[in-house]
């Protein structure tokens, strides 16, 4: 891959829009992108990446001392301000993954499934934290849950949600009845 590095200074730039846009479930949706922050995360990542994952891009805000393939862009520090929206100020992994499946309601479960109406991203990360230790073998996310790739969300979940197995439903919460056995 190249070594080219961009740099962009400018909120018209029209990569740094779409970038700006991944700081909501909108633009996670409409982009199947999502950002990555915090050093510890970035380099795990890179270290181990899970395989649902594909890394777009890293943007930092000053020289780059990361040697790696993946497509880099320096953003005045400004713009990086913009979209480190956690404060890390450490390089942002731009990653892209597969939208969630549709989840049918009318298969019995296998195994523990948890039906996550959450609209707090801290919450949904927090809950995804906990669900990773008790092995919770899918999430199925409702109409009314935030997207679990919000980089509050991701921070909140330590990680996890990159190890977790999403599905959606367009249901509300009470749009359905548990299985029972």
């Amino acid at each position: 891959m190249s070594s080219v590095v961009t740099t962009i200074s400018s909120a018209t730039n029209s990569q740094f829009k779409i970038w700006k846009s991944l700081t909501t479930s909108k633009g996670i949706k409409e982009n199947n992108q999502f950002f990555l922050m915090g050093e510890k995360l970035v380099q795990e990542f890179l270290k181990s990446p899970p395989e649902d994952f594909t890394p777009d891009y890293i943007v930092f805000d000053r020289d780059i001392p990361e040697k790696t393939d993946i497509r880099k862009t320096i953003l005045s520090p400004e713009l990086f301000k913009e979209l480190d929206v956690l404060g890390t100020k450490s390089p942002l992994l731009i990653l892209s993954f597969k939208d969630f499946v549709v989840k049918d309601m009318n298969l019995e479960p296998k195994g523990l499934e948890l039906v996550c109406p959450l609209g707090d991203p801290r919450n949904l990360g927090a809950l995804v934290r906990s669900a990773s230790a008790f092995t919770v073998r899918e999430i199925i996310l409702t109409k009314e849950s935030t997207h679990p790739f919000l980089p509050h969300s991701v921070k909140a979940s330590a990680g996890s949600v990159l190890l977790t197995r999403f599905t959606k439903t367009s249901l509300a919460v009470t749009g359905f009845s548990a299985h029972t056995s």
